[in-house]
């Protein structure tokens, strides 16, 4: 009972952090493998801090792709999605209508996810009175009215977690990035209009589990034990 209300408690928003058996947060290595150089360890926390940067930036960096021929964008599936849409496009931008719209969207997700650089954390955001609410809304509503985010909260936090094996080795951890609550604001916003709108278009196939708003994949899996067991029967 006590781990299943541990995990109960991770699944509503809570830390991780009672999860681990150690009770502590993997610390980063006090010595890595070099990136540059295999054979080669980095020790001082300076050339640890230079090699994580250097590693963690060529994994997310993305090469651009050559043009490549895509033969299904003129099927007749395809035909009839850009036509509903052309028929009826997605508005953008559009700002959010007032604070009721903004305290609505502030609702939604997780209600205390960790902050990034800036430090805004999303629960006291929400907890402002309308005076200082109304601040925070004209600064979203600038960004999505221009479709543009300034340079200055773009910057994330890079956490990384140790997955399994050689500690030393950068290919064993996993990174997380932590981004500004303004530009995670615009984004959740943008998903909220956006989401419906595919649906109602029908950009997204009803078949499909992913991105399909209150769709699964164990809602699949228990279609097809059903189907499997009245074909049994």
């Amino acid at each position: 009972q006590s781990h299943d209300s541990k995990i109960a408690a991770v699944l509503h928003g809570g830390s991780t952090r009672i999860l681990d058996p150690r009770g502590h947060y993997s610390c980063p290595p006090l010595a890595i493998v070099d990136p540059a150089s295999p054979d080669d360890f980095l020790s001082s926390p300076e050339d640890v801090r230079r090699g994580t940067v250097q590693y963690f930036t060529n994994l997310y960096a993305h090469d651009e792709l050559p043009p490549a021929p895509k033969p299904w964008l003129s099927s007749p599936a395809i035909k009839a999605v850009r036509q509903r849409v052309d028929a009826d496009p997605f508005q953008w931008p559009h700002p959010i209508d007032d604070l009721d719209a903004f305290k609505t969207l502030l609702r939604r997700g997780n209600p205390r996810p960790a902050p990034g650089p800036d430090r805004w954390e999303k629960w006291i955001v929400r907890a402002l009175p309308d005076d200082a609410l109304a601040v925070v809304l004209s600064l979203i509503n600038y960004i999505i009215s221009a479709s543009h985010v300034p340079d200055v909260v773009k910057p994330s936090t890079l956490f990384t977690f140790f997955k399994r094996d050689s500690p030393f080795d950068l290919a064993n951890y996993r990174g997380l990035c932590l981004s500004n609550f303004i530009p995670n604001t615009v984004f959740a916003w943008l998903n909220f209009l956006l989401t419906p709108y595919l649906k109602t278009r029908q950009v997204l196939p009803p078949h499909q589990i992913a991105t399909q708003p209150g769709v699964q994949g164990r809602d699949l899996t228990s279609f097809l034990a059903h189907v499997e067991c009245w074909a049994c029967r």
